[in-house]
């Protein structure tokens, strides 16, 4: 992957993730409302669920949100190329979305088997925190300590 236009490419990564987890949100929805809910009796199953997806949720951000700070101060201090800096960003990054995706798709398989309304505002708030986690530029650019002459190489 080319480092022009690395910016660009990372809100593109991050809004092709968004705009999927909301299409699948969309089809659960449509779909829940137009078939019914799985088994929206079995009181068992939600219980399950329920405690299955608050484990997911907890575990899921503390487990990402630690490894994307570690990596972050890693790399705040690190000498290393910029090529690298921008590389372990990429993935600290896609680690922490996928690990905001991952809660989200399982509360929204719940949301479709249940019925419980729930899950949907569970999977809203992943929904949420993965929008709010937008790559931008000048956070970039001061997560990383990169001068002026190393952002002009991953400018478009």
């Amino acid at each position: 992957m080319s480092n022009k236009g690395y910016f660009r490419q990372l809100r593109i990564l991050h809004l092709s993730l968004l705009a999927g987890l909301l299409l699948f949100t969309g089809i659960i929805f449509y779909l829940k409302y137009d078939k019914g809910a799985l088994m929206p009796d079995d009181i068992q199953l939600e219980r399950i669920f329920q405690g299955i997806a608050v484990v997911l949720s907890v575990g899921c951000l503390l487990i990402g949100y630690r490894r994307y700070n570690n990596a972050l101060r890693k790399l705040r201090s690190s000498t290393a190329p910029v090529t690298e800096k921008i590389a372990s960003y990429r993935v600290a990054t896609i680690q922490w979305w996928a690990l905001l995706d991952l809660p989200a798709l399982f509360s929204l398989i719940g949301y479709f088997a249940t019925g419980n309304f729930a899950f949907l505002a569970l999977a809203l708030f992943h929904i949420t925190v993965l929008a709010l986690s937008m790559p931008k530029k000048e956070v970039i650019v001061l997560l990383l300590n990169l001068n002026q002459a190393e952002v002009a190489d991953l400018e478009d």
